[in-house]
């Protein structure tokens, strides 16, 4: 979670992160608490006693929470607008992974201490992507969306052609620009991607791992082309599911140790709340156990959600969906 800003246990400015952040602000947003963000509004002109519906506008509005619900991926609020166009009007606004959002209520004091928690935490898993042909080369993090950080030439621009460094040597100059953008932002992942063979001979030059693919061109828009593809979305969850896959196999692990430090299903959570150290859940079965989740919050455990089509989440799914971990 990104807190840009708490003022007097009032009012908060933050940015989630993951869907544990989304969760946590899912449990802030009691009836009568106020949020505001910027949300996408159906434009209304009145022409005499006549009222034309125009285009959706991206506005920021502020709404008082009437009603909040978590899906797994994003939270929906409904509620009356307080600020911004059509006050008095009710809007239902969308709270998503890496969108900025303003609370504000009377934060108890174990809120705010989840929220600093929820700050502290490790970040989500970055991406370095690297597009390159035998002029320039573009490189750019990958988090919850792009952003393009750096480009470097081959040449520099007015020399002619062929006067600049050999393939060769540019080749080390971009993994060597791989390399260090890599260390310096904690990537997790790198993706090289180029027209022909220039992507595999810096591959060469790398001493980890990096997934492959083509572009048309080593330029803004080829990352367009590989952000659209399935494969580049793939690589970008497999970080998330390594993760998700890592918790679920500690889980038997401990329940094949000590049945007694873990608890399977609603009803025995429920029962170990005293003891409870972490919750993991799939994404299909917040709804059901919100309640508990809430609870589970404000004692502070940790609480971890999983996707539910993926192999890890599957295992939990045959055991009720949800499941916790004891500190003894």
């Amino acid at each position: 979670m990104k807190l840009l800003e708490i003022s007097k246990k009032e009012r908060i400015v933050a940015i989630p992160e993951d869907e544990e952040d989304l969760m946590a602000i899912l449990f802030l947003l009691e009836k009568g608490a106020k949020i505001g963000g910027t949300t996408l509004r159906v434009k209304t002109i009145k022409k005499g006693d006549e009222i034309l519906k125009g285009d959706r506008e991206k506005v920021f509005l502020k709404i008082e929470v009437e009603k909040a619900q978590f899906d797994g991926k994003r939270v929906r609020v409904l509620g009356r607008i307080v600020e911004g166009m059509d006050i008095g009007k009710y809007h239902s606004m969308e709270i998503e992974v890496g969108k900025k959002v303003e609370i504000e209520k009377e934060f108890k004091e174990f809120e705010i201490e989840r929220l600093k928690r929820l700050k502290n935490k490790i970040k989500p898993r970055k991406v370095l992507i690297c597009l390159l042909d035998d002029e320039e080369s573009y490189f750019g993090i990958l988090n919850h969306k792009l952003k393009i950080i750096k480009r470097v030439w081959r040449r520099k621009r007015g020399l002619e052609k062929g006067k600049g460094p050999s393939l060769e040597e540019f080749f080390k100059e971009v993994a060597a620009n791989i390399k260090k953008i890599f260390e310096e932002n904690k990537c997790q992942t790198c993706i090289v991607a180029s027209p022909g063979f220039y992507k595999e001979e810096v591959a060469k030059l790398l001493d980890f791992k990096v997934y492959l693919d083509g572009v048309s061109y080593a330029n803004p828009s080829g990352f367009r082309e590989l952000l659209s593809r399935e494969s580049v979305k793939k690589v970008a969850k497999d970080a998330k599911i390594s993760k998700e896959a890592k918790s679920v196999e500690e889980f038997f692990e401990i329940l094949s140790k000590d049945e007694s430090k873990v608890c399977i299903g609603r009803e025995d959570i429920l029962n170990n709340l005293q003891r409870l150290k972490k919750v993991i859940v799939c994404d299909n079965a917040i709804k059901e156990n919100k309640d508990l989740l809430e609870e589970a919050f404000k004692r502070n455990v940790e609480i971890e959600i999983i996707d539910s089509s993926q192999e890890p989440g599957k295992r939990i799914l045959g055991l009720k969906g949800i499941v916790g971990l004891c500190w003894y």
